[in-house]
């Protein structure tokens, strides 16, 4: 039987064979390539059509958990979803009870009302942006004096509506919110 042995020192592969393989190579990327970033643009829109999803679901949570409502602002000039809680005035009862309370506790109610609510700001990447959006039933064009805003209440529901986010290649994913539980749903409209 014959054995096998390894090449000799001196010998490797010739300039002709690594030129091929390289040629091979550059094909095979140039291919691939296009296909690769195709997959890219599309994840870059699914991941930012979840995180609106997700913002909205947590203006939701936030609203029933801190019992005031929470308004979220789709603003397109800047594309992004702004969240804010939406702060209740104090009624005299409270207001009297706050100041009426011995020591530190009137001072810290009042200055707990008195606080700036929380915002959060979710930015959309750059391609991405909000096409539709209905709130109530009614188309909102978004424009300077008409703000896209949605509220959702402190008992779970909200005004109820959709958003559509699209890219540059017209792939789109439907953002919805239902009225009455304040549901938020996410899905990719067949083409």
């Amino acid at each position: 039987m014959k054995s096998m042995s390894p090449r000799p020192a001196g010998e490797g592969f010739s300039l002709i064979e690594l030129m091929i393989v390289l040629v091979i190579m550059s094909f095979v990327l140039a291919l691939a390539g296009p296909a690769v970033t195709r997959g890219l643009s599309g994840l870059t829109l699914k991941t930012a059509a979840k995180k609106v999803a997700a913002a909205l679901r947590y203006a939701r949570s936030q609203a029933v958990n801190r019992s005031q409502p929470y308004s979220v602002i789709f603003d397109r000039d800047y594309n992004r979803v702004v969240i804010c809680g939406i702060p209740q005035p104090l009624t005299p009862d409270q207001t009297e009870a706050a100041e009426e309370a011995p020591g530190m506790e009137a001072e810290s109610a009042v200055e707990a009302a008195k606080k700036k609510p929380e915002i959060k700001v979710v930015a959309l990447p750059e391609g991405i942006t909000l096409t539709e959006i209905t709130v109530g039933g009614k188309e909102i064009t978004a424009t300077k004096e008409e703000l896209a805003q949605m509220v959702f209440y402190p008992d779970g529901t909200s005004q109820g509506g959709e958003l559509v986010l699209a890219d540059s290649r017209d792939r789109k994913f439907r953002v919805s919110v239902a009225f009455l539980t304040g549901v938020v749903t996410l899905e990719e409209p067949e083409s």
